[in-house]
């Protein structure tokens, strides 16, 4: 290999870097059938979209942000990101009808504004109907402060990595993957003593060699990801025995975070973050027990907010029943051939689909549910034909043609809020994470966003980049960060291509 290096990083972690340019790696896998629906000749495929990055990566000097915004620190520094800032999704002038409910709906003492857009009567935005892949490429040019072109050359290496860590993820001793938030960065492999089988250090080559400037970083790690869901587990496990309620957990490598509701009666004064001598007093523990290694205990009063909070044809429609609505994901297709749409498990009782004007409104079909060990998921048959496109804004339909299989921290990824009418994109920042709803069984393996953007009632929605299906909207969860961004509330979805091992089904392409 031309000019590889391969340097020691920190505790048997490595940092494989090249100067070859190489040929670039461009594949776009999906592992579902495709529906009976063929191609139209008016959309882009995702290859021929990424086609023209290919010679954005090869100039010799690219315009940097660091060049033009000060917060931005270094090639490698991080981005600064302010909430506020979060936005650049089209917002109509006019709305005919907008219903409003003015709510505190996090508990954190700012009252929201709920806008349920009327998606019949709402005006044509400026790509209505297209196929516009640059869409979700300018909403994250606007939130990470980059230009276009280091935008799209961020999203064509997170996509390439995407492909390697779907071959990374089946070894025994895989734990995470993490993205860099700027192009050329270090993306980050964890698995159990820095254990990669031969083939897969050959894949990680393989895409350091196609970019010239990426640096990945194999991080020698204590746990599997199976053994630290499996140490969540028990921990959680010990905490509901002690009457400890809406007991859930979020998995940050080797750390994991446990949060709870004290048990009823219980007068003493702790809350927040719990010492470490006191949590293994809780527990039952020695200091030296490895299960308290990297484990962090919140505790939240009996009677508080909840920790964790649901949001109560094509994909992104409304559906309802029982007085409650919620929004549906993406079409879907059971091993048996029968096909219908996807939504949020916690969506009970919806009963009917809201049809497309002029034609009228429809019943749902049976539902099929999981809650549980593979997240928050549902679908329905219904008596129409169900497409392989969504709605990712109010009046815009867009294709399925690939399920995202793999999942990074730093990943960007795409929400559709039908709520609000909007939509923006947002960095993943946890990728197993657990919820234990008050209404609702725990449900396990849920990815947990840097933000929150959805409201109730786009439980359900789709999570989305462009034409690629990520997730399904289940709520919000409060996950703290002691490092940078603090305890918020973040939303979590359910990872779509679950739809199988859950329930049967799995998205349909084009």
């Amino acid at each position: 290999m031309k000019n590889m290096k391969i340097f020691l990083f920190a505790l048997s972690s490595f940092i494989i870097a090249s100067t070859a340019a190489g040929q670039k790696l461009r594949r776009n896998r999906s592992l579902v059938d495709r529906g009976s629906h063929g191609k139209d000749n008016n959309y882009l495929s995702s290859k021929e979209f990424w086609a023209d990055v290919d010679k954005k990566e090869d100039k010799s000097s690219l315009e940097r942000v660091s060049d033009q915004m000060p917060q931005h620190i270094g090639q490698h520094g991080k981005v600064q990101e302010d909430e506020d800032t979060l936005g650049g999704a089209w917002k109509p002038d006019q709305v005919a009808q907008v219903d409003y409910n003015i709510n505190d709906n996090d508990g954190d003492g700012i009252r929201e504004e709920q806008k349920e857009v009327d998606e019949s009567n709402s005006p044509t935005p400026p790509n209505d109907g297209m196929d516009d892949g640059m869409v979700d490429v300018r909403q994250i040019a606007k939130m990470s402060g980059l230009n276009l072109d280091d935008t799209m050359l961020l999203l064509k290496q997170q996509q390439e990595f995407s492909d390697l860590v779907e071959v990374l993820q089946d070894h025994e001793n895989f734990l995470q993957t993490e993205m860099p938030s700027v192009p050329d960065g270090h993306y980050v492999v964890k698995a159990k003593g820095g254990a990669i089988p031969q083939d897969d250090m050959a894949a990680i080559q393989r895409f350091a060699t196609n970019h010239a400037n990426v640096e990945v970083k194999i991080v020698a790690s204590r746990l599997s990801l199976k053994e630290a869901e499996d140490r969540a587990e028990r921990i959680s496990n010990m905490l509901e025995e002690m009457k400890y309620s809406q007991v859930s957990y979020s998995i940050d490598g080797d750390e994991v975070d446990i949060s709870a509701k004290k048990p009823a009666g219980d007068k003493t004064r702790e809350m927040g973050k719990i010492p470490e001598e006191r949590t293994a007093e809780i527990l039952g523990l020695k200091m030296e027990d490895t299960d308290l290694w990297g484990l962090v205990l919140v505790l939240a009063e009996y009677d508080d907010d909840d920790i964790d909070q649901p949001y109560h044809s094509y994909g992104g429609r409304k559906i309802s029943g029982g007085g409650y609505q919620c929004t549906t994901a993406f079409s879907v297709i059971h091993s048996s051939g029968v096909t219908g749409t996807s939504t949020a498990a916690h969506c009970d009782g919806m009963t009917t689909y809201d049809a497309v004007a002029p034609e009228a409104n429809y019943d749902l079909g049976p539902e099929m549910q999981h809650e549980g060990g593979w997240g928050d998921l549902q679908w329905h048959t219904t008596p129409h034909v169900e497409p392989a496109e969504y709605y990712a804004r109010p009046t815009t339909l867009w294709p399925v043609r690939s399920v995202a299989t793999s999942i990074s921290k730093g990943e960007w990824v795409c929400s559709y809020s039908r709520m609000k009418g909007d939509r923006k994109c947002d960095r993943v920042f946890r990728t197993s994470v657990s919820v234990n709803y008050s209404c609702c069984p725990k449900m396990k393996r849920l990815v947990a966003m840097e933000h929150r953007f959805n409201i109730p009632g786009d439980s359900g929605g789709p999570w989305s980049r462009y034409d690629k299906a990520y997730g399904i909207v289940s709520g919000s969860k409060t996950i703290c960060d002691w490092w940078i961004f603090g305890c918020n509330r973040r939303d979590v979805w359910s990872r779509v291509n679950y739809l199988g091992p859950a329930l049967g089904v799995q998205v349909r392409t084009l």
